[in-house]
């Protein structure tokens, strides 16, 4: 891989000027530019897993879409610069920016890097066709809305009724202004919340073009709190985040405080019910917008098994919510619970289950002013954010966002 000599289009010294100017160059460190030919479209991705890339970059060459857009990765930190079969702009970061810093880093150096329409996409979203890409290219440009595929959950046996329009980083076509008027991602979640939080911005400014003949494919992961349980290291960074999301989001909407003290009073539960620490700690910090990342215990409260390549899946948040309840009394009946595609097998005693239970319903009213509780300091604290994040206070948002990382760093 070299580097583009070609000054006529992106250099080295253009994106490290452009990084500079940005304020990004306190995220992002080094870069690796691999472009024959500046297009006006660039698709941007977080990587954290080189595999992954590889078959994202393979794919996006034989569909042919990488004749349509130029590629910008940003690699999470401690991951090497890889050969390539598409051309690309590879960037890594200088800190653990986490998810959501990830993808409002890349979506902002695409903006500042002067792209007219920013494809924002997780490196296993896959679009159907070039054909599908370039129309969703062209409704961005005359619409001046996100523009927005059907997602489609690989794994699910009725695709058709579970298709939604609400992958923010599933191949959603943002053209500039959509980011001059609505913001980008929240990076300050660190870790998940910033998906939702931006569609709830993006939808109040009525700017998302849903576009039915085109459809993307994404894998489903950690969505229930015991699949959570079972993978606390990867997951439980992602329940602060959703948490931290409500309490900036909280500033347009209080029903976002509310949602705040619901999923509060949901986590808090599951924690007493397997008396999981780590679970209490990412609750607890969430409120002080400090970063989290549990150690994997040797043993678990819960095991998943994957028992199918497909399966029926909740059509809703609610009733994926209501599902829970049924796998709690499965597991202390038997041990086991099927959803979707796995089994999960409890791994304790089940009497330490049942106490569980019973400890968590007491505890309900406690947690319930511990929420209120931390709702307020929660409030206060993201204060403290510049929220939304625009092009125009950018640069002083990644300095706050770069000094909260560098103060919890022991803590990753």
């Amino acid at each position: 891989m070299k580097y583009n000599t070609n000054r006529n289009f992106l250099t080295d010294e253009k994106v490290s000027k452009v990084l500079s100017e940005s304020g990004l160059d306190k995220l992002l460190s080094s870069f690796l530019i691999n472009i024959k030919k500046r297009k006006e479209v660039v698709i941007v991705c977080p990587v954290g897993d080189l595999k992954e890339l590889k078959i994202f970059s393979y794919y996006m060459k034989k569909t042919g879409i990488a004749e349509l857009a130029d590629m910008l990765f940003v690699y999470k930190k401690g991951l090497e610069f890889i050969e390539l079969d598409a051309d690309a702009i590879h960037i890594k970061e200088k800190m653990p920016l986490g998810t959501a810093g990830a993808f409002f880093a890349a979506a902002y150096a695409g903006y500042s890097l002067g792209y007219k329409i920013i494809v924002v996409a997780d490196v296993n979203v896959f679009i159907d066709s070039k054909k599908s890409f370039s129309e969703c290219v062209q409704l961005a440009k005359e619409g001046d809305a996100v523009v927005f595929p059907r997602c489609i959950p690989q794994e699910d046996l009725n695709p058709q009724k579970t298709v939604s329009y609400t992958g923010v980083n599933g191949f959603a076509f943002y053209p500039r202004a959509a980011f001059e008027k609505a913001g980008f991602h929240i990076p300050y979640t660190w870790r998940g919340g910033d998906d939702f939080e931006l569609l709830d911005r993006l939808q109040k400014a009525n700017l998302i073009h849903k576009n039915p003949n085109a459809y993307v494919t994404h894998p489903r992961a950690g969505y229930t709190i015991f699949h959570k349980i079972a993978e606390k290291k990867k997951f439980y960074p992602y329940v602060g985040g959703i948490m931290k999301s409500f309490l900036l989001s909280g500033k347009n909407s209080y029903l976002s405080y509310l949602k705040f003290i619901l999923w509060y009073l949901f986590y808090s539960f599951f924690a007493d019910v397997f008396f999981d620490r780590a679970l209490t700690q990412a609750i607890v910090n969430a409120p002080n917008f400090s970063l989290f990342i549990p150690q994997q215990e040797d043993k678990e409260s819960v095991q998943i098994k994957k028992i199918a390549a497909k399966g029926i899946y909740p059509l809703s948040l609610f009733l994926r919510f209501l599902q829970t309840i049924p796998m709690t009394f499965s597991l202390l009946l038997t041990k086991k619970a099927r959803v979707y595609t796995d089994e999960i097998i409890l791994k304790i005693p089940r009497w330490k289950l049942l106490f569980g239970l019973i400890k968590a319903t007491i505890l309900i009213p406690w947690n319930f002013i511990l929420a209120l509780i931390a709702l307020k300091k929660g409030r206060e604290k993201a204060r403290q954010f510049i929220y939304p994040v625009k092009p125009n206070n950018a640069k002083e948002a990644i300095k706050i966002f770069a000094d909260m990382i560098n103060k919890n760093l022991y803590n990753m």
